[in-house]
């Protein structure tokens, strides 16, 4: 009876293994025809996501009841389960650009330019890469104004010997407060730190104008898929000064790829540790 188990065990391994297949894909700007470097890929189905190459390229195993959610920052997310999977080459549409409704009239500066963030707090540790993992801190937007125009997002960036690189995300709140719609245009990634803690990135040409009070900076580790036992990255900082947890985080690696709040310290008194980060913001008349 053992034997017969052990055969019947051994022939379903065999037809699973038969079921998945080896897929070589490529994610591609559908305007342009050009790959798109670090998309991510979230499966639907399994605890498991992925990056594609800076080819756009990607190698995986799939079985007939795959699904994947392939997204891209400007770009409108995109399932594909069933035929679709039989396809080499996978295309994301842009985002058209609805912005035309904020700006009938150009909006003028009403004031200085300021910082927001916490930039200036007490590092409490520093975080290197933690694959695939991504930090969202909230900013809260002075309440004076009514419209702002984000010029600069400023990281605390610290160089390593990197084999992964960062991607940068800025997003307005959800109804429930946590991180929701992307709102950069176009994709940030991070190759290169030049030393400094200081990390600045310029976004004034992305337009990007809102209303809202609070605005989340978020920091994503992506893993570099040919060097998984080599992965190093930039470290970035973390602070104790706040007095609630601001920071939420998530992976790729979760079928929910829920957001929750980062506080390693909830078993002490200690204050949260929140991501180091800021904004520069050009108030605007509204």
């Amino acid at each position: 009876m053992k034997y017969v188990l052990h055969i019947f065990i051994c022939i379903v391994q065999c037809i699973d293994l038969l079921a998945q297949s080896r897929k070589h894909l490529i994610i591609a700007n559908e305007t342009s025809r050009q790959p798109l470097a670090y998309a991510t890929i979230k499966y639907t189905n399994k605890n498991i996501g992925f990056y594609t190459s800076e080819s756009g390229e990607i190698d995986l195993a799939l079985v007939h009841d795959d699904t994947l959610i392939i997204t891209y920052v400007g770009f409108i997310q995109k399932k594909v389960f069933g035929d679709l999977l039989k396809i080499d080459t996978i295309f994301l549409k842009p985002v058209s650009n609805i912005l035309t409704e904020l700006i009938i009239k150009p909006h003028k500066p009403i004031d200085k330019p300021l910082e927001v963030g916490y930039m200036n707090e007490k590092t409490a540790f520093k975080s290197r890469s933690m694959i695939a993992v991504e930090f969202a801190v909230q900013v809260p937007l002075p309440e004076k104004y009514q419209l702002y125009k984000i010029s600069q997002i400023i990281i605390s960036l610290q160089k390593t010997s990197i084999v992964n690189p960062v991607r940068i995300h800025i997003y307005e709140p959800a109804s429930n407060m946590e991180p929701g719609d992307e709102i950069l245009k176009e994709d940030i990634i991070i190759k290169k730190v030049n030393g400094t803690n200081r990390f600045e990135i310029d976004v004034s040409l992305q337009n990007i104008v809102t209303s809202s009070k609070i605005i989340f900076i978020g920091l994503e580790w992506i893993e570099n898929t040919y060097y998984r036992n080599k992965i190093s990255g930039p470290y970035t900082r973390f602070t104790t000064s706040l007095n609630e947890a601001r920071t939420y985080t998530r992976t790729i690696n979760d079928i929910s790829h829920k957001w929750v709040k980062f506080n390693p310290n909830s078993a002490s008194t200690l204050p949260p540790p929140n991501l180091i980060a800021g904004l520069k913001i050009q108030p605007l008349e509204n």
